[in-house]
């Protein structure tokens, strides 16, 4: 990476094709300055394709993960969904959920396609068998590339040695990898294993004796959009397989990808930040224009059907397979995995006569209800900020203030708080992830005023300042704004590079003796202020607070807000001129308790 530092130019090529450096800025300035927000990059390797110095930004972001992991210096956050992801693994690599076929050639169709379409896997399968005219048997299996994409190389490759003992035991001499990034891994990793893309395997039949699309019931595509999903970036041949099979589908006038292009699945982001991983996927829609989107990644067909895109995995096309419409929840993946792992199981001969099957069925029905347990728990939590770190914060100043008030991470009985002080100042952080207010109406938070103003006036202008404020900001749509307001939001983004909110909520602790709950901001009719917390009884206190946001803008504006909002944290007395400190123990949002 020091090398990497020394020639990187900070010309911004690559800022300018990646959503994770324009929000974050050049590679070497985070590395010097965040190394942590390197959890961010998906490592697709868009900016590699187009540094003019042939460096690897992507590569330098991951030497940092595997530092942070390896140091133990990982942010909570990214902690948090590493744990999730080796659980994730760990759980599909072992009984019930793996299976290890005993044939010289074997089929591994990924952790994505088992969950996802286990009868897509048993047609492949058959398929292969058939035209490569011998046994082909299933490997189900985790390749741990979850936990890779976070930097933990070490589990990883433990895994991969394991994964290559059991394959080389069983006399497995080639793999059919029906997953990019199972083959990324299997690929660089396994020794004494042939390890073949399923496109590269069946592009030696298909458009000769072996019908495209044979099936009467699936649907003929009209005009297509070929996407490359981005691991597709290391293997030139993979990619020409697949222009190859679009080319013989019927009538399907097909436009293809600018490039291999990142969903905003790739390294665990749209666990970290949903936000900025819908910026990678609404990148490729749009080039897509509306036309049905070909991939051969069931991951990003998944991430195309949750937004509403018409997306065909190729396999189903080559297979005769009708096109899948819906995302299978998360307890129909593990149902779908367990049936199929079972069903393959229970044809060996050699399992059958080395277990009892009663206890079989039994050890079989712990699993699934440990899996059932699992997932029908609906969280009432959809994140939580412990103010850990500031990686998920981003700085908010106004032109006109030229003194800022300032956000540090204090520790207090052992824990990290946020403390936010204003002396004669205003400006705020902003919370880089958004969510829906209709599906997660509750924010909570603890909070702490141990300085308040005594000069605070909510209804004037020059008494429009607090120690802290919890601002929740609605975002402006401008599919369903009237012309004029249309015009107004649209000159403001011309000239700040982005929209301002349509409203805002601003919970607040007051020093004034103000009767109303809700009053209008005195600044803008597109704000109100909702008083908390008021006086000094309970200055040096902490104090929880929890809101129902929906209900109080409804009181607030009389009608129901935009769907999507943000959170924002404010500490301002630049009008009184005088100080304020306050602090802040945790701020989440999720659903609303009954």
């Amino acid at each position: 990476m020091t090398g990497f530092l020394e020639r990187c130019s900070g010309c911004v090529a690559c800022a300018d094709v990646c959503p994770f450096l324009t929000e974050f800025g050049t590679p070497e300035r985070i590395l010097l300055d965040r190394p942590e927000a390197a959890f961010y990059c998906t490592s697709c390797g868009r900016c590699d394709a187009v540094c003019p110095l042939a460096l690897s930004p992507a590569a330098a972001f991951f030497e940092a993960k595997q530092r942070l992991v390896q140091q133990q210096q990982v942010p909570p956050p990214v902690r948090k969904m590493l744990d999730g992801a080796r659980g994730f693994a760990r759980a599909g690599h072992r009984f019930p959920f793996s299976f290890y076929g005993a044939a010289d050639t074997v089929f591994w169709p990924g952790c994505g396609m088992a969950a996802n379409r286990p009868g897509l896997v048993r047609k492949v399968r058959k398929i292969l068998s058939r035209h490569l005219q011998k046994r082909i048997d299933l490997v189900l299996d985790c390749c741990y590339d979850p936990v890779f994409g976070y930097g933990d190389t070490k589990t990883t490759f433990t895994a991969l040695q394991e994964i290559n003992k059991c394959l080389l035991d069983g006399g497995v001499r080639q793999v059919i990898t029906g997953c990019l990034n199972c083959h990324k891994l299997l690929s660089q990793h396994l020794e004494g294993v042939q390890v073949v893309f399923i496109l590269e395997a069946m592009s030696g039949f298909i458009g000769t004796d072996f019908k495209l699309a044979p099936d009467p019931n699936t649907k003929q595509l009209g005009s297509a959009y070929l996407h490359h999903p981005c691991p597709s970036s290391r293997w030139e041949g993979i990619r020409n397989a697949a222009r190859d099979m679009v080319e013989l589908i019927p009538g399907a006038p097909c436009k293809e990808a600018s490039g291999p292009l990142c969903c905003g699945s790739g390294g665990g982001l749209n666990s970290l930040s949903q936000e900025l991983a819908d910026r990678f996927l609404n990148r490729i829609i749009q080039e897509g224009s509306d036309r049905t989107v070909i991939t051969y990644c069931v991951g990003c067909q998944n991430r195309f059907l949750e937004q509403g895109v018409e997306a065909v995995h190729l396999l189903e096309y080559l297979t005769g397979a009708a096109p899948r419409r819906t995302v299978p929840s998360p307890l129909r993946q593990w149902v779908n995995r367990l049936a199929l792992a079972t069903t393959e199981r229970l044809k060996t001969e050699r399992f059958l006569n080395t277990m009892n099957f009663t206890m079989f069925i039994f050890v079989l029905l712990f699993f699934f209800l440990q899996v059932l347990t699992a997932f029908t728990a609906s969280p009432d939590v959809l994140f939580r900020e412990n103010f850990d770190s500031l990686a998920q914060w981003e700085p908010l100043t106004f032109p006109k203030i030229k003194a800022h008030s300032t956000y540090t991470l204090v520790s207090e009985r052992g824990k990290s708080i946020l403390k936010a002080e204003s002396r004669a100042a205003a400006s705020a952080i902003i919370y880089r992830r958004t969510f829906n207010i209709y599906e997660n109406p509750r924010i909570r938070w603890r909070w702490k005023v141990t300085q308040l103003s005594n000069r605070g006036n909510p209804r004037e202008k020059t008494g429009d300042d607090y120690p802290i404020r919890i601002y929740v900001m609605f975002q402006y749509d401008p599919d369903k704004a009237a012309l004029g307001e249309s015009l107004i939001y649209g000159a403001t983004k011309a000239i700040y590079g982005k929209y301002p909110p349509h409203s805002t909520l601003n919970y607040v602790w007051t020093g004034s003796n103000i009767s109303e709950r809700i009053i209008v901001s005195p600044y803008t009719e597109k704000a109100r202020i909702v008083i908390l917390e008021k006086g000094k009884e309970r200055l040096g206190q902490w104090v929880e607070e929890s809101v129902n946001v929906l209900e109080d803008y409804r009181k607030a504006f009389g009608k129901d807000p935009p769907a999507m909002a943000g959170l924002a944290v404010m500490s301002d007395t630049d009008n009184t001129g005088e100080s304020a400190e306050a602090y802040l123990d945790f701020i989440e949002a999720g659903k609303n308790r009954p």
